[in-house]
């Protein structure tokens, strides 16, 4: 999750695609779909992702593209990035814990 947060910030940042509450879902999930598939070998097939997501295959595979292309193909995070999300994170939950 902390990963696609980053991805979304990307895209966020490139002004590439418009985010509203009808495609922030849609985002959200080719975002967690691409990080899974460059971090992890082992993936589920697309239809078990589109099922999740409340999507069929086709727009699915087509939203992935678009992501992809938007993002640059640059999917890397580095560990200094990965550190400042995490930690953006925990100061948040500690924040909402009180």
């Amino acid at each position: 999750m902390l990963i696609a947060s980053v991805y979304l910030g990307r895209l966020y940042d490139t002004h590439t695609i418009r985010i509203d509450s009808y495609s922030i879902h849609r985002l959200i999930l080719c975002a967690l779909v691409a990080s899974r598939k460059f971090h992890i070998d082992d993936t589920f097939l697309l239809k078990s992702y589109a099922d999740i997501g409340g999507v069929s295959v086709h727009e699915l595979r087509n939203l992935e593209v678009q992501f992809c292309f938007s993002l640059k193909w640059k999917f890397h995070v580095s560990f200094d990035k990965y550190r400042e999300i995490f930690n953006l994170y925990m100061w948040y939950k500690r924040r909402n814990d009180n």
